[in-house]
């Protein structure tokens, strides 16, 4: 790459989400096509997304969802595009109201908070990452992500059992926070016209570490622990991870996708946990 490639690369410019009409009949064409297939043999969800909660997606996808209030809601935010190692990088730049610094079987001996997690971990890594190991191993493979848009709504439904019972939840009219219908099919829909549904999987190809391996991570760290989360971390098990730990707390509900579901709980967690890194400590 030459010197002025470079310089044109650090270069920052506004940016504004413009989908047109044709991609969105589009997407509606191909909802309406949806070719079903078998009901689930089973009444509960461990063979995956449930044909129930795909088809009451589907009918809500299709004929109430409304992808212009959400792209106005995007355009209503500074955004901006810039280039790194050769890829569009776009971002939304929203400065905080409030003042920030910078800054096998089990081993023996477990406590029960940690058989617990080791429990949650077993179970997880038997029945659960399946998606993630697709996408470590052959993430180019998945052309139906970009190919059907309901094979891509069910791809990301099913990220870990318990986000699937929350989002299922959501269609059934009984939302779990703010995780509503529309606010999955924001994410679903923003992934099916930006077509990064196989792009977004080589995260996982170019990762080397383990899921969960111990990291020994030195730069101040903050573990907030969700009852619903893929496993409840142990503060051991933390200190471990972080030796740097300066915060660690247990709340009382949430999983994995916490910012997007209660998103006031988790910033209230963020400002605890690094409050301590402020002058003199003060609240925001």
């Amino acid at each position: 790459m030459t010197t002025s490639t470079l310089e044109t690369a650090t270069e920052v410019h506004p940016f504004h989400v413009e989908v047109t009409e044709d991609v969105l009949t589009d997407l509606r064409r191909r909802i309406a096509a949806t070719r079903w297939p078998e009901k689930e043999t089973i009444a509960y969800e461990s063979q995956g997304v449930q044909l129930a909660t795909m088809q009451e997606l589907v009918r809500y996808w299709g004929t109430e969802y409304d992808f212009r209030r959400f792209e106005a809601r995007l355009n209503a935010l500074p955004q901006f595009i810039t280039e790194i190692d050769g890829l569009d990088i776009h971002f939304i730049h929203v400065e905080s109201p409030h003042a920030l610094a910078t800054g096998g079987p089990a081993p023996s001996g477990l406590s029960a908070e940690e058989s617990r997690a080791w429990e949650q971990l077993k179970f997880l890594y038997t029945k659960g990452i399946g998606y993630a190991t697709e996408m470590n191993l052959r993430p180019q493979t998945l052309y139906g992500l970009a190919d059907s848009p309901v094979a891509l709504a069910a791809w990301m439904l099913d990220h870990d059992a318990r986000s699937y019972e929350d989002i299922a939840r959501a269609f059934e009219g009984d939302p779990m926070g703010s995780l509503t219908r529309d606010e999955v099919l924001d994410n679903i829909t923003l992934t099916w016209v930006t077509n990064t549904g196989v792009s977004s999987g080589h995260l996982y190809w170019e990762n080397t570490l383990g899921f969960f391996d111990v990291k020994g991570v030195t730069v101040p760290a903050a573990v907030s622990v969700f009852p619903r989360e893929l496993y409840q971390a142990p503060r051991s098990w933390a200190e471990q991870a972080y030796p740097n730990l300066i915060y660690f707390n247990a709340v009382d509900k949430d999983n994995h996708f916490a910012a997007w579901q209660e998103p006031e709980l988790f910033t209230t967690e963020v400002r605890a946990a690094f409050r301590s890194l402020r002058p003199n400590g003060r609240s925001s």
